[in-house]
């Protein structure tokens, strides 16, 4: 179990409760990078599986985001030094280093890093 790690994917919650975005793809990015966390880091953290999911569902996320932000280069520079940080952080195996440098990086780089509404795929019957 890495407790450290799924207690710094609490902000993403929080972030995701606290907005008030139309309910698109985008907005639940939040979300589904805390229920993903929460399932690897806590229910299956030993199984590969599972953490194979995790990282390529926040690949795609992070791939989502920088394709359609207007906030560029910040966003791709962020990202990639996000990237580096988990890469470095393979040797260091530091649940610090992960929360701050990588979970909390990259959700600064998601709240700031806005996207067009034409852009976002809106939910359709949740927004009322």
């Amino acid at each position: 179990m890495h407790l450290v790690e799924f207690l710094g994917c609490t902000p993403f919650l929080i972030y995701f409760l606290r907005s008030k975005k139309v309910l698109s793809f985008h907005k639940l990015i939040p979300l589904i990078i805390y229920i993903n966390g929460f399932q690897y880091h806590i229910l299956f953290s030993e199984s590969r599986f599972a953490r194979s999911v995790d990282v390529y569902s926040n690949v795609i996320m992070v791939w989502y985001v920088n394709y359609y932000t207007t906030e560029q280069p910040r966003a791709i520079i962020g990202s990639a030094t996000a990237f580096y940080a988990y890469l470095l952080n393979q040797q260091l195996n530091s649940a610090m280093v992960h929360v701050i440098f990588v979970q909390w990086f990259l959700l600064h780089l998601y709240a700031i890093s806005h996207v067009r509404d034409r852009h976002k795929i809106i939910i359709y019957g949740w927004n009322k």
